[in-house]
This record gives structure tokens, C-alpha cells and sequence, in this order.
């Protein structure tokens, strides 16, 4: 359950309707993406409103903690898309990500819809 609830994150995490203006926006390709994350942490909320944090290491290893437990998977980017794949995960997927006017990461399902949003932070304060 850990597992799918962690994967919902990339799921959820921000409440917003179908189809909200994307004005405030831009798009990132995959350099854009790999340049934000890798070898960065950042941190969300499932839809139950935990705490994700997580550190997407250079090597593609995805380490975090929710609800105190920890967690590790891989991470991976290509054709403009984050792709995270968890052991045992049955909701692993690929989501585009956006780069908002404040800096914040927010991220789409491939069909367009809202899946979350990430709030990065430099390195590995969080010692994953």
C-alpha cells in the first residue's frame, strides 16, 4: 500500500481542474528536466496529504521517505518525460513536467491532465 499511495504522488498532490490554463507555464525537455532533478530532492503530497520527500541521485536511484518508511526505485527521463518505476509499484508512469513562473515543478499525465507538483530543493539535505 506504501508503494501505490507513494505512487499516487505522481499522481496527485495538487488539486486543480482539467484543462487550467497553463499560461504561467513553460514545458521542460528532457536536458530541462534531468538539469532539475538529478542529484536534487524534492518534496510532495499524496492524496492523502503525506509528506513525500525524495532524492532522484545522479545514477537514477529514487530514495525517499513517507510516513517514516523508506522507499527506493529508479528514476529515469526521455522523449520530455519523468518516469518513475518503484518495486511492486502498479501505478509507475511517465508525466511531463512544466516549470512554473515561481519556480516550482508541476507535472501532467501524458494525456494532459494534472498529476502533481514538486517543490525541489539543492542536493540532499534530507541525508537519502
Amino acid at each position: 500500500m506504501r508503494v501505490k499511495t507513494l505512487l499516487v504522488l505522481i499522481g496527485l498532490g495538487l488539486m486543480m481542474a482539467p484543462g487550467a490554463a497553463r499560461a504561467a507555464e513553460t514545458r521542460l525537455s528532457t536536458a530541462q528536466i534531468e538539469e532539475a532533478v538529478s542529484g536534487n530532492s524534492a518534496s510532495f503530497y499524496t492524496d492523502n496529504l503525506d509528506l513525500v520527500k525524495a532524492y532522484f541521485a545522479p545514477d537514477g536511484v529514487l530514495r525517499g521517505r513517507i510516513r517514516g518508511g523508506k522507499f527506493e526505485g529508479t528514476w529515469s527521463v526521455s522523449d520530455d518525460t519523468l518516469c518513475i518505476d518503484l518495486p511492486g509499484g502498479r501505478d509507475d508512469a511517465c508525466r511531463r513536467v512544466f516549470r512554473r513562473d515561481d519556480s516550482g515543478l508541476r507535472l501532467y499525465t501524458l494525456a494532459g491532465e494534472p498529476a502533481g507538483e514538486l517543490t525541489v530543493a539543492q542536493g540532499d539535505p534530507n541525508g537519502f
